[in-house]
């Protein structure tokens, strides 16, 4: 059910008419505005009146009635490195609820998702950060000595270094050829512009097609090779 629900979000915020038509329109000030704005209705129904629309989308007027009418205003997300310092100073004032709720987000994520992502939107489900989830539960366990709650979530931290260790490892080669040691990259798995950095990213790619950059690449290309080299 979470996946389906997932599925559909993705048709809003990733990819689809909706991002591309209202972040061509140049209606807010930056492409991360209008993802980081929750729906007022079910995403299914908001795709099938943004398909009535037809044509009358590509007016800025009635696209602004539509996303007025079927977005709120936008909100902050969850992010796993504002966490980390978060978590710190939470312990230290020794509000270790809060603390452990906090842990609990988090590890929400790698159970349904098999890692922490970058961030608690749609839109960053396909990349990672830092894995600093165990670090945040042993600072927890330091400050508490809550051996229970750690052992509680110590099946969650093994799901995380496993993904770390097959999706995310790389072995770095000396200049024979062999395999020297193992290394582990944050990165992304995406094909297209980052939705939240939509137009910066097409921007970005075009100015580098018009200064000597390769025409036979395409846009989508290109971003694809930026974005898994960062």
């Amino acid at each position: 059910m979470l996946y389906t629900v997932l599925s559909v979000l993705s048709q809003i915020y990733c990819d689809g008419p909706i991002l591309r038509t209202v972040q061509d329109s140049y209606m807010f000030p930056d492409s991360k505005h209008f993802v980081d704005m929750s729906l007022k209705f079910d995403p299914i129904a908001t795709l099938r009146n943004f398909d009535e629309l037809g044509e009358k989308a590509n007016d800025i007027a009635v696209l602004r009635e539509f996303v007025n009418s079927h977005f709120n205003p936008p909100g902050t997300e969850l992010v796993e490195w504002d966490s980390f310092w978060i978590l710190k100073g939470l312990i230290f004032s020794e509000m270790y609820e809060t603390a452990r709720g906090i842990i609990k987000n988090l590890a929400y994520m790698v159970d349904n998702h098999g890692f922490v992502p970058n961030g608690g939107r749609v839109y960053y489900l396909t990349r990672s950060q830092p894995p600093l989830l165990i670090p945040m539960v042993y600072d927890y366990f330091l400050g508490t000595g809550d051996l229970e709650f750690v052992m509680e979530v110590l099946p969650t931290l093994e799901k995380e270094y496993l993904f770390w260790i097959n999706k995310r490892s790389r072995m770095f080669l000396g200049e024979d050829g062999k395999e020297k040691f193992p290394y582990y990259q944050y990165r992304a798995t995406l094909h297209m512009p980052r939705p939240e950095s939509y137009r910066e990213d097409y921007e970005l790619v075009h100015h580098l097609k018009n200064n000597g950059g390769p025409s036979a690449v395409n846009a989508s290309t290109l971003i694809s090779e930026m974005i898994k080299n960062l």
